[in-house]
């Protein structure tokens, strides 16, 4: 839910709420005026009804004045009566209907003699008002509560409008693309303060990535010269006859320098490859790229006896940067003929939006959890960079896809989800 909203239902809630509680209590109140009113009138009325029966010299006279008035009621009795309120349901005998009464019952005095004075008073009148006054309240209530919220929902988006442009030029900004930003100034000083230490921050990252561009490239530069210039100089040496100690020895140092260069080389693609430095991306045929890699691995694979059976079930084309799907694919094939036994096959298949690759071998001797770690190998495989699949793991990451790995009869199976990047499927 946006802040503009949440904020908005916060201030319906609470309107409600006030609604909801303000009303039945006002109702309440006006009533309870209104019953104290009419219950004064109706005490006021039996003082003025025992000053004027002092007046009257016989009961006859007295019926007659209480026939006057049919609101008014005078009866003898003997017991003993106290004032008493209350409401009742009576005949109105004008509209013959039924209506709500206030009713006072009070004991009078007429020559020595003690009566029973029943005086009520309607109160369909007071109802009437009552519910007149409740509905101009309440009118008055969602008027207010509405032009509130119709302000504060105005006011708010107005206010609010600064931001959404940032988040907006935050969400076209690439880091990569070192394009520079910009975000209009606002009236509200925490905004500015805001896109202030926003910039800051991007003038820094900025700062940072440059920085690690030109250490890469630096790198790639300067520790790949002198490593081929040693590669060369123990070539030549291997030439010269050396004694069988000083040719094992020559050989063992070339083979370390082999792993040392594709170690070096590895590790700087990571960082490119982590500083975002392969960006573009354009429709690429996945059962190509795969064929290719396939033949490049031929001699490897023939050389270790093992067959690759690429089954295409689905022709599957994805935006992706080219040269990190030759990586992805080479990498996953590389990898599964590397540790499959001798006369063993390999299955590549594409199906759906995803490229499996499947290879037989022993179970893993670590976690399968480290599988994707940096320069995680198994015991078999000591001189193995433990970096090819750390490889297709970041690019997987860097790209907001998914590889996975599980092992089931025996087989090791890796799975790329190109769900995301996916274009066509035929």
């Amino acid at each position: 839910m946006k802040l503009l909203n949440r904020t908005l239902l916060s201030f319906l809630i609470y309107s409600v709420i006030v609604l909801v509680v303000v009303t039945p209590v006002f109702y309440w109140a006006v009533n309870r005026m209104i019953t104290q009113e009419v219950d004064e009138a109706l005490l006021r009325q039996k003082q003025e009804i025992q000053s004027r029966i002092s007046k009257i010299k016989s009961e006859d006279e007295l019926k007659q004045w209480e026939d006057l008035d049919g609101d008014v009621k005078i009866e003898p009795t003997q017991t003993i009566i106290k004032d008493s309120l209350y409401v009742s349901n009576q005949l109105n005998s004008v509209s013959r209907e039924q209506e709500p009464y206030r009713v006072l019952r009070a004991p009078l005095v007429f020559q020595q003699k003690t009566y029973r004075l029943t005086a009520r008073m309607s109160l369909l009148e007071s109802e009437d008002l009552i519910q007149a006054i409740v509905a101009a309240q309440f009118f008055v209530l969602i008027t207010l509560l509405t032009g509130m919220l119709i302000i504060h929902w105005r006011t708010s988006r107005k206010i609010w409008q600064p931001f959404y442009r940032t988040l907006e030029g935050l969400k076209k900004f690439e880091l990569e693309k070192n394009s520079p930003v910009h975000f209009d100034p606002s009236f509200v000083q925490e905004f500015n303060d805001l896109n202030r230490a926003i910039y800051q921050l991007i003038s820094r990252d900025q700062a940072v990535y440059l920085q690690q561009k030109e250490f890469t490239e630096n790198a790639a530069h300067e520790m790949q010269t002198p490593l081929a210039i040693f590669q060369s100089k123990l070539e030549m040496l291997l030439q010269t006859t050396p004694t069988p100690e000083q040719a094992a020895l020559l050989e063992s140092m070339l083979n370390a320098t082999y792993r040392l260069t594709k170690l070096n080389k590895t590790l700087l693609l990571l960082a490119k490859i982590e500083g975002r430095q392969f960006v573009e991306s354009e429709p690429v045929v996945l059962h190509e790229v795969v064929t290719k890699c396939i033949l490049m691995y031929r001699a490897e694979a023939e050389e270790k006896e093992i067959t690759v059976v690429a089954d295409y079930k689905n022709k599957l084309s994805v935006f992706f940067n080219p040269t990190l799907l030759d990586i992805v694919v080479s990498n996953l094939l590389a990898n599964a003929i590397r540790h499959s036994t001798r006369g063993s096959r390999v299955n590549v298949t594409i199906e759906r939006d995803r490229l499996e690759v499947a290879n037989p071998g022993e179970a893993l001797s670590f976690p399968k959890e480290k599988i994707f770690n940096r320069f995680q190998k198994g015991n078999n495989h000591p001189h193995s960079t433990g970096l090819g699949l750390a490889l297709v793991n970041k690019i997987a990451e860097v790209n907001g896809l998914k590889v996975t790995y599980h092992f089931e009869n025996n087989l090791h199976i890796f799975c790329f989800d190109f769900s995301r990047s996916k274009i066509s499927t035929k």
